[in-house]
């Protein structure tokens, strides 16, 4: 496309986004365009009413079974979150799940979050050939305090990967500042694989701001993968194009990958079927994709 972006909602109520391949954005030279952008519309007090606004909530949106590609174009592929710091837009109730996302030359974070209660859930982010690469981040809503803040977003059953060198390979970044209302609280992080065997100092989770607080879920616990293992322990992914190009190559093996059964369990983690809607087994697996 020749535009901004390829889908831009703004704003909407109970709807539904699925099953498309969506890439390079911006290709009238505008680059750092998203490939996917979910907004809201600016909330004004009435004249008559200030307790009532003008504009309703972006609320209840799924976007599911995705292809998304920024190729050169995108520095944040895929946006839920406001069209800039002064924007006063109100985003909450988003389902982000099945989504494969592959970084292009300038991919800087896959799912990007300024909203509440977003829940990021079995998708794959391949980060291969990108720079400065979060797949999973949060940053405060805006700086004007009028938007709710971040919070309450939960990351489930997600893989990372990076199948190529960098010294910035984060699968979830958490980022906020001091002030009241720069804040991402009550982040929740479980059954999150992560890989990157030539990477340098990669997080599981990256967090950097005094205002990011009651996160649940680290590097390393609440059957996430540790920092030491997205180098050192190879999930042995089937890999069967040999290129890490389809979904299908991070299927984990019956056996031999300490990904499989090291997850939480049903009772803990609300996700039931992996990327391919296969059920959940009682001993989870880490990841979006059981063995």
């Amino acid at each position: 496309t020749t535009g901004e972006h390829n889908i831009r909602l703004q704003p909407g109520q109970k709807v539904a986004i699925a099953n498309n391949t969506l890439s390079r954005p911006g290709q009238d030279g505008s680059n750092g365009k998203q490939v996917l952008t979910i907004r809201a519309l600016e909330h004004v007090p009435s004249a008559i009413d200030p307790n009532t606004y003008s504009a309703p909530d972006t609320q209840f949106i799924h976007i599911s079974d995705n292809k998304l590609s920024s190729a050169g174009s995108s520095a944040q592929m895929f946006q839920i979150a406001p069209a800039g710091n002064t924007q006063n837009n109100h985003i909450s109730d988003v389902v982000a799940e099945r989504n494969f996302l592959q970084f292009g030359s300038v991919g800087q974070q896959g799912i990007y979050i300024e909203a509440a209660r977003v829940t990021v859930r079995n998708n794959i982010c391949d980060t291969t050939g990108g720079v400065f690469r979060i797949c999973y981040g949060v940053a405060p809503g805006d700086t004007t305090g009028n938007v709710p803040i971040s919070n309450d977003n939960r990351f489930y059953h997600n893989t990372c990967f990076a199948n190529d060198a960098s010294t910035q390979f984060f699968c979830v970044g958490l980022s906020a500042g001091g002030a009241p209302n720069n804040a991402v609280t009550n982040s929740v992080l479980a059954n999150n694989l992560s890989f990157g065997p030539l990477t340098t100092g990669p997080k599981l989770l990256f967090t950097s701001g005094a205002g990011v607080t009651g996160t649940i879920g680290a590097s390393g616990t609440f059957g996430n993968s540790s920092d030491l293992q997205i180098t050192g322990s190879n999930p042995n992914f089937l890999n069967a194009s040999g290129l890490f190009n389809t979904p299908l190559d991070f299927k984990l093996p019956a056996a031999g990958s300490y990904a499989v059964g090291g997850g939480l369990s049903n009772g803990t983690v609300p996700v039931w079927s992996d990327f391919f809607l296969q059920p959940q087994p009682a001993l989870r697996d880490i990841g979006a994709v059981n063995h």
